[in-house]
């Protein structure tokens, strides 16, 4: 069931090297194809694959939103209310899980 959020890392694994992708992000995408639909095992086959392949992942990551205290040109009407920000990240597959491309 979506969202598809990220609840561990491989350790030493390319993502978390990278320190792009973190525990808590939500996975929106594989490849530019939606995954909202898809079950974490379709998923997993479409993260899962050849070695030196690439797989690019697009996530989206809670921010918090402007602190209105501390700045005269913060416009948000909520301050306390969390923000998201999307990125795509492209990672090549390594023998026993994917590596910094």
């Amino acid at each position: 069931d979506a969202p598809h959020k990220v609840i561990s890392l491989v350790p030493m694994g390319a993502a978390a090297r990278a320190g792009v992708i973190c525990v808590g992000h939500l996975l929106m995408a594989i490849d530019s194809q939606s995954i909202e639909s898809l079950s974490a095992v379709k998923i997993c086959s479409m993260v899962v694959g050849d070695a030196g392949t690439a797989v690019t992942l697009t996530l989206r990551a809670p921010t918090t939103a402007p602190d209105t205290k501390s700045s005269t040109t913060a416009k948000s009407t909520s301050p306390s209310s969390p923000t998201t920000r999307e990125y795509s990240t492209t990672l090549v597959r390594g023998c026993h899980g994917l590596v910094n491309s």
